[in-house]
C-alpha cells in the first residue's frame, strides 16, 4: 500500500492519466508496441474500396483491372512493377515502394505524391477512409 501524502494521490493519478494518454495516442498512430492491424477496419475499407475496383481488382489470381494494376499484395511492393500491367513512365521511375506511409500519401493526393501518373483518381478526403484502405490493402497482401 502506497502512502500518497498531501497531494500525492492527485499527482499520480495525472501522471497515469498522462500516461495512458500517451500509450492511446501511440497506438492510434501506429507507434510502438501497437501495430495498426490492431485496430484495422477492413470492413470500412471494402465500403471504400468500392471506389477503386472501377479500375483496380483485389484478386488473388492477378488479373489486373480495367484501367488499373491488380493491388492484391501492394503492400512493400516497388511501384510500377506488378507484371502484365502498362504503368506510367512517372509511375515505373518513382522508385516508391508501397509501404504504409507511402499508400496513405498516394491514396491522399496520388498526383503530388507521383506527378505525372495516369491515374485520373483525385484522392481521398477522409484519414479514416484512406487508414482503412490500407488496412485492407495490407491484410489482402500478407
Amino acid at each position: 500500500m502506497h502512502e500518497f501524502g498531501r497531494g500525492g494521490m492527485m499527482k499520480y493519478a495525472i501522471t497515469t492519466v498522462g500516461i495512458l494518454l500517451g500509450v492511446l495516442a501511440c497506438a492510434k498512430l501506429g507507434v510502438g508496441a501497437a501495430d495498426a492491424d490492431d485496430s484495422c477496419d477492413t470492413a470500412r475499407g471494402k465500403r471504400v474500396f468500392q471506389q477503386c475496383q472501377i479500375c483496380h481488382s483485389l484478386k488473388p489470381d492477378g488479373t489486373h483491372g480495367l484501367a488499373g494494376p491488380n493491388l492484391y499484395g501492394v503492400v512493400d511492393r516497388t511501384a510500377g512493377s506488378a507484371e502484365g500491367f502498362r504503368f506510367s513512365k512517372a509511375m515505373r521511375e518513382s522508385s516508391l515502394v508501397w509501404s504504409r506511409e507511402n499508400l496513405i500519401e498516394f491514396l491522399t493526393s496520388p498526383r503530388d505524391t507521383v506527378p505525372g501518373t495516369s491515374m485520373a483518381f483525385g484522392g481521398l478526403r477522409n484519414r479514416e477512409d484512406v487508414d482503412a484502405v490500407v488496412c485492407l490493402l495490407a491484410a489482402e497482401s500478407s
